[in-house]
C-alpha cells in the first residue's frame, strides 16, 4: 500500500489500514488464497515547521493492529506477516547536513552562497520542502537578518532556502540541515559534476566516517575507452 507521505495524523492509519485489509480480505477470498505477508507501505511523518506535531506511533500501532486482529478473528491472514517502512520516520531525525558559507553578497536581498547545492539535498527545490536550519557555530545568536541559502550550481532553482531569518553570517560559518537523513544518501546526485558528501556517524564522542566523499576519479570510473 502507498496513501500518503509524511503524515501526522494516527487516524489517517485507522482509515488506510481498515480499507487496504478490505482489499486484502475480498481478493484472498475470492481466489482461495493466504498471504505470506500485508505490507501497509510507509507514510509516518515527522515534524519539520515548528507548527507540526509529533505522530503519535503508539496510536498508529493499536489501530493498525485492531484492524489485523478484526480479520484474524474472521479466519484470514492467519499466516500472514503483518509489514510496514517506517524508514523516513526512523533515519530522517537522525541526519543532519552540514554546509560551510563560501560567500556572502546583497542585492536586493541577502544571499549567502553555500557548499551544499541541490545535487545534495534535492528535496527543497523540488518539492518546495521546509527544513529547520540552524547556525551551528551561532546557536546563541539573534535570528535577526533575513537571508536566501543558495548552492553552486548556477539555477534559479538552487535556492536551498528562501527568506530565513538567521544570525549574522560570515564566510566559514557552517549550516546544520536538520531532520535530513532520509534524503541525501537516497536522493542526491553528481548533477554538474557535483560530488556527493561524505557521511559521518556520530558514536558517543567518536566521530566516524562511513562514506568518504566522492572524488572526480569515482565519477569517471564507470566510463570507459571505446577504442
Amino acid at each position: 500500500m502507498m496513501t500518503g507521505s509524511n503524515v501526522l495524523d494516527a487516524t489517517f492509519f485507522k482509515l488506510s489500514s481498515d480499507l487496504f485489509f478490505d482489499v486484502a480480505e475480498r481478493i484472498a477470498t475470492e481466489n482461495e488464497i493466504d498471504f505470506e505477508f500485508l505490507d501497509l507501505g510507509g507514510g509516518l511523518g515527522i515534524p519539520y515547521a515548528p507548527k507540526d506535531e509529533e505522530l503519535d506511533i503508539g496510536l498508529v500501532a493499536s489501530h493498525i493492529m485492531e484492524n489485523f486482529e478484526k480479520r484474524r478473528s474472521l479466519g484470514l491472514f492467519r499466516n500472514s506477516k503483518l509489514v510496514l517502512e517506517p524508514g523516513r520516520f526512523i533515519v530522517a531525525n537522525a541526519g543532519v547536513l552540514l554546509s560551510t558559507v563560501t560567500d556572502v553578497k546583497e542585492y536586493d536581498e541577502l544571499f549567502v552562497g553555500t557548499d551544499v547545492s541541490m545535487n545534495s539535498l534535492l528535496r527543497v527545490p523540488l518539492y518546495g520542502a521546509v527544513h529547520p536550519i540552524i547556525v551551528a557555530n551561532k546557536v546563541n545568536d539573534g535570528r535577526n537578518t533575513k537571508t536566501n541559502l543558495v548552492g553552486q550550481v548556477c539555477e534559479n532553482t538552487d535556492i536551498l532556502f528562501k527568506s530565513l531569518f538567521l544570525p549574522e553570517l560570515k564566510v566559514g560559518d557552517t549550516i546544520a540541515v536538520l531532520n535530513s537523513g532520509a534524503y541525501i544518501s537516497s536522493m542526491a546526485s553528481n548533477y554538474n559534476l557535483l560530488r556527493r558528501p561524505s557521511e559521518v556517524l556520530i558514536d558517543g564522542d567518536r566521530e566516524i566516517v562511513i562514506k568518504r566523499q566522492e572524488t572526480l576519479d569515482d565519477m569517471l570510473a564507470t566510463f570507459q575507452d571505446s577504442q
